[in-house]
């Protein structure tokens, strides 16, 4: 966990624009370079899904920068890097609190 927490840290840090598409190839080379080698890669993604939760939290208190944040952990989920359900599920929690909405995480369901 460490690893991905301290990396995500300094992607965030280090970058100006955090919706470019070539962020998500910086948040792939974080998981490709992780100090344990895992059998399948997919089993580091919680690990990941975490460190993006404890930015989130860290997020809450500037808008701005939560839903860059967010944003970010979506694309990262969308390149299966994180597992879709977390973000959703940090989705939840944040529009509960009435900080983040986003509809590609939670589309409007249609009423009859």
């Amino acid at each position: 966990f460490e690893h991905y927490a301290l990396g995500l840290r300094e992607i965030l840090a280090q970058t100006d624009d955090l919706a470019h598409p070539l962020v998500v190839d910086r948040v792939r080379a974080l998981r490709e370079s992780a100090p344990v080698v895992l059998q399948r890669p997919f089993w580091g993604a919680q690990f990941l899904a975490m460190a993006f939760g404890h930015e989130l939290g860290f997020a809450s208190a500037h808008p701005p920068a939560l839903k860059t944040i967010f944003d970010l952990a979506s694309a990262s989920a969308e390149a299966g890097l994180v597992p879709f359900h977390s973000v959703r599920a940090a989705h939840g929690q944040l529009k509960r609190l009435g900080l983040l909405s986003c509809e590609l995480v939670d589309p409007p369901q249609e009423r009859d």
